[in-house]
């Protein structure tokens, strides 16, 4: 499958998960499109903005209706994300996902969760259920993540052995985990662990499973490919759900004032200069975005240089949003013709939200067409020094991370 429409179908299907109400918009991608203006329209005296709710509640999972007693777990069952893994060790697929999912885990340690679960494929791997005897052995001695680990890092150095080799090769890897030898081979040689194997792999088959690896994220079937960047998009953007907001944020701006917004970067400061005169639902969307921190510690997800830079989605992968959507707000006067004019990104009528873009250049497709909330006084050369980025290509760190977006009322400092 094409990574990127993977990607759009696994948001979809997470959208769908999070309980989004009847006709909702999906999330918007990264690019804004055209659209007709429309005048800005902002009630007398607001109290709230008027927006339209992607997210209605937060959403919630019960790993208690899907995982089984005989589970290994790793991680706390309580965490945002549990991925429920059935493989077999002498698969190579497998082991490319447990690297990517061991690498998960050290990103988001307290988050992620992992079950894995055994379907050996005896009827093709000869090693299959052997490799299921070695972990189940090794779990008598609360050893069976290290022997998982092994036997998925080290696949290469056993998966052509023989049979009787690669029992050889299991004893000679026991000290080297911490396992008493003796106590594992004699264990490996117990029926009631081959009885075991032999169970995964027969009720693996009556439960209809037809491959290895398979993914169940919170419960539902991961379908994409089980690399790091393509997982590590679909876990961030589950994350997401739990900081999403669930009501549309209230009036915190005076619509006569102007603000500076200053994003504190890991390369230094930018400082923008936010006017409510022609946008004041998107000004007050993002000085209440900034109030509660939703911008800290969120990556530029994609920089475009001589073009753009993009902000605003704390997953960063670029489709992530603040779980509420609001009118386009324009005007024919709303020109994108330098660098350094900050505008939202929309993907159509109604759909601003918090992500948002500076230009590093003349832009004029997005005249009128995007709503312009101001303009960088500040770290503009900053921006326009940066490379080339994408977090669709790049699973390596953005070069360029908010850590702290601070709003003040102009004359209130």
């Amino acid at each position: 499958m094409n990574r990127v429409l993977g990607l759009l179908l696994l948001v979809g299907w997470w959208l769908v998960g999070c309980s989004a109400p009847a006709g909702a918009t999906p999330a918007p991608t990264r690019a804004p499109r055209p659209a007709r203006p429309s005048a800005p329209r902002v009630a007398a005296s607001p109290t709230a903005m008027t927006c339209r709710m992607v997210v209605a509640a937060q959403p919630t999972h019960d790993p208690s209706a899907y995982l089984l007693p005989q589970d290994h777990l790793r991680g706390s069952p309580d965490a945002a994300v549990v991925l429920v893994i059935y493989g077999d060790f002498q698969c190579p697929g497998c082991a490319v996902l447990a690297q990517a999912v061991q690498r998960l885990q050290r990103e988001f340690p307290d988050q992620i969760a992992v079950v894995y679960r055994h379907f050996p494929l005896a009827d093709t791997n000869d090693k299959a259920l052997l490799a299921v005897q070695a972990a189940e052995a090794a779990a008598r001695q609360g050893a069976f993540w290290p022997v998982h680990d092994a036997l998925y890092a080290r696949q290469q150095e056993w998966v052509d052995l023989t049979p009787d080799a690669f029992r050889a090769w299991l004893l000679d890897l026991a000290p080297s985990l911490g396992l008493d030898p003796a106590r594992w081979a004699a264990d490996l040689d117990d029926p009631a662990l081959a009885r075991q194997a032999q169970a995964a792999w027969e009720q693996g088959r009556a439960a209809g499973l037809d491959r290895v690896p398979l993914v169940f994220l919170n419960g539902s079937l991961y379908t994409g490919p089980p690399t790091y960047a393509d997982l590590r998009a679909v876990v961030a953007l589950q994350l997401l759900a739990t900081r999403q907001f669930h009501r549309c944020p209230p009036w915190v701006i005076d619509p006569t004032k102007t603000y500076r917004l200053t994003l504190h970067t890991n390369r230094g400061a930018v400082v923008v200069v936010l006017d409510p005169a022609e946008a004041p639902q998107a000004v007050n969307s993002l000085v209440f975005l900034a109030q509660q921190g939703w911008y800290d510690g969120s990556p530029a997800y994609r920089i475009a240089p001589g073009q753009a830079v993009y902000f605003g989605d704390p997953s960063g992968t670029g489709y992530g949003h603040a779980g509420f959507f609001f009118d386009l707000e324009l005007t024919s006067a709303m020109r994108y013709d330098a660098a350094g004019w900050v505008g939202l990104v929309n993907e159509g009528p109604g759909t601003n939200s918090s992500r948002f873009f500076i230009t590093l250049g003349p832009q004029p497709a997005w005249n009128g067409r995007a709503t312009r909330v101001g303009r960088v006084v500040q770290g503009l050369a900053l921006l326009q020094d940066l490379p080339a980025w994408d977090a669709a290509r790049a699973p390596d760190p953005a070069p360029l991370v908010v850590l702290r977006a601070q709003v003040h009322g102009l004359g209130d400092e």
